[in-house]
Protein backbone atom coordinates (compact mmCIF):
# COMPACT_ATOMS: atom_id res chain seq x y z
CA UNK A 1 0.00 0.00 0.00
CA UNK A 2 2.59 2.09 0.60
CA UNK A 3 4.28 1.63 -2.39
CA UNK A 4 1.18 2.72 -4.40
CA UNK A 5 1.02 5.89 -2.36
CA UNK A 6 4.63 7.27 -3.09
CA UNK A 7 3.89 6.08 -6.93
CA UNK A 8 0.99 7.86 -7.32
CA UNK A 9 2.73 11.16 -4.90
CA UNK A 10 5.92 10.87 -7.83
CA UNK A 11 3.01 10.68 -10.34
CA UNK A 12 1.38 13.75 -9.43
CA UNK A 13 3.93 15.56 -8.29
CA UNK A 14 5.84 15.05 -11.93
CA UNK A 15 2.78 16.16 -13.84
CA UNK A 16 2.42 19.82 -11.67
CA UNK A 17 6.27 19.70 -12.52
CA UNK A 18 5.01 19.12 -16.67
CA UNK A 19 2.08 21.78 -16.35
CA UNK A 20 4.88 24.32 -14.80
CA UNK A 21 7.09 23.78 -17.58
CA UNK A 22 4.33 24.82 -19.88
CA UNK A 23 3.11 27.62 -18.17
CA UNK A 24 3.28 30.42 -21.31
CA UNK A 25 0.75 32.18 -22.91
CA UNK A 26 -2.25 30.97 -24.06
CA UNK A 27 -2.58 32.59 -27.06
CA UNK A 28 -6.37 32.85 -28.92
CA UNK A 29 -6.86 32.50 -32.99
CA UNK A 30 -8.46 35.69 -32.96
CA UNK A 31 -7.51 38.63 -35.79
CA UNK A 32 -6.66 41.63 -34.06
CA UNK A 33 -6.68 44.88 -35.76
CA UNK A 34 -3.52 46.86 -36.51
CA UNK A 35 -4.97 50.67 -36.17
CA UNK A 36 -8.00 51.57 -35.21
CA UNK A 37 -8.58 55.19 -37.10
CA UNK A 38 -11.35 57.81 -36.16
CA UNK A 39 -11.55 60.34 -38.60
CA UNK A 40 -12.97 64.13 -38.41
CA UNK A 41 -14.16 66.59 -40.77
CA UNK A 42 -12.64 70.13 -40.58
CA UNK A 43 -15.35 71.23 -38.00
CA UNK A 44 -14.53 68.19 -35.86
CA UNK A 45 -17.55 65.99 -36.22
CA UNK A 46 -16.81 62.77 -36.72
CA UNK A 47 -16.78 61.31 -40.47
CA UNK A 48 -16.52 58.26 -42.59
CA UNK A 49 -16.80 59.94 -46.06
CA UNK A 50 -13.39 59.61 -46.81
CA UNK A 51 -10.40 57.13 -48.23
CA UNK A 52 -8.46 55.23 -46.02
CA UNK A 53 -5.29 54.00 -47.03
CA UNK A 54 -1.73 52.46 -44.82
CA UNK A 55 1.54 51.92 -45.72
CA UNK A 56 3.56 49.85 -43.35
CA UNK A 57 7.53 50.35 -43.32
CA UNK A 58 7.09 51.84 -46.27
CA UNK A 59 6.02 49.16 -48.39
CA UNK A 60 2.93 49.58 -51.01
CA UNK A 61 -0.52 51.56 -49.79
CA UNK A 62 -3.10 49.30 -48.59
CA UNK A 63 -7.21 49.75 -48.17
CA UNK A 64 -8.53 50.39 -44.51
CA UNK A 65 -11.93 49.45 -44.28
CA UNK A 66 -15.07 50.57 -42.61
CA UNK A 67 -16.00 49.06 -39.34
CA UNK A 68 -19.14 49.57 -37.50
CA UNK A 69 -20.11 53.47 -38.16
CA UNK A 70 -17.45 55.28 -37.66
CA UNK A 71 -14.54 53.66 -37.32
CA UNK A 72 -11.71 51.98 -39.79
CA UNK A 73 -9.33 49.40 -39.33
CA UNK A 74 -5.80 49.43 -41.30
CA UNK A 75 -4.29 45.73 -41.21
CA UNK A 76 -4.58 43.16 -38.83
CA UNK A 77 -1.59 40.58 -37.07
CA UNK A 78 0.39 43.44 -39.06
CA UNK A 79 3.37 45.27 -36.96
CA UNK A 80 5.81 48.00 -37.55
CA UNK A 81 6.01 51.61 -38.24
CA UNK A 82 2.60 52.78 -39.77
CA UNK A 83 2.05 55.91 -42.34
CA UNK A 84 -2.36 56.27 -42.72
CA UNK A 85 -3.67 58.65 -44.73
CA UNK A 86 -7.09 60.04 -44.87
CA UNK A 87 -8.64 61.73 -48.19
CA UNK A 88 -12.05 63.66 -47.86
CA UNK A 89 -14.80 62.22 -50.63
CA UNK A 90 -15.14 65.66 -51.70
CA UNK A 91 -11.92 66.32 -51.98
CA UNK A 92 -9.61 69.27 -50.11
CA UNK A 93 -6.64 68.35 -47.91
CA UNK A 94 -5.83 65.02 -46.58
CA UNK A 95 -4.82 64.18 -43.15
CA UNK A 96 -2.53 62.05 -42.10
CA UNK A 97 -0.53 60.12 -39.06
CA UNK A 98 1.60 57.73 -38.23
CA UNK A 99 2.12 55.60 -35.49
CA UNK A 100 4.18 52.09 -34.55
CA UNK A 101 2.63 48.73 -34.31
CA UNK A 102 4.40 46.12 -31.45
CA UNK A 103 3.05 43.22 -30.70
CA UNK A 104 4.21 40.13 -28.05
CA UNK A 105 4.20 36.45 -28.32
CA UNK A 106 0.36 36.35 -29.11
CA UNK A 107 -0.89 39.25 -31.14
CA UNK A 108 -0.54 42.68 -32.25
CA UNK A 109 -1.20 45.70 -30.23
CA UNK A 110 -3.60 47.78 -31.19
CA UNK A 111 -2.95 51.31 -32.02
CA UNK A 112 -5.82 54.00 -32.10
CA UNK A 113 -5.60 57.40 -33.86
CA UNK A 114 -7.74 60.10 -34.69
CA UNK A 115 -6.97 61.73 -37.81
CA UNK A 116 -8.42 65.74 -38.46
CA UNK A 117 -9.05 66.77 -42.23
CA UNK A 118 -8.16 70.44 -43.03
CA UNK A 119 -9.88 72.94 -44.08
CA UNK A 120 -10.92 72.69 -47.64
CA UNK A 121 -8.69 75.00 -50.04
CA UNK A 122 -6.24 75.71 -47.33
CA UNK A 123 -3.31 73.64 -45.65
Amino acid sequence: MHTKLVVVLVFLVGLAQGCADNSGPVCTEIAVSSVQVTVKAPGGEVTTDAEVTYAVDGKDSKSCELIGSMEFVCGYEEAGDFVITATPDSGGPVGTAEVTVTSDECHVLTQKVEIQLGEPGGE
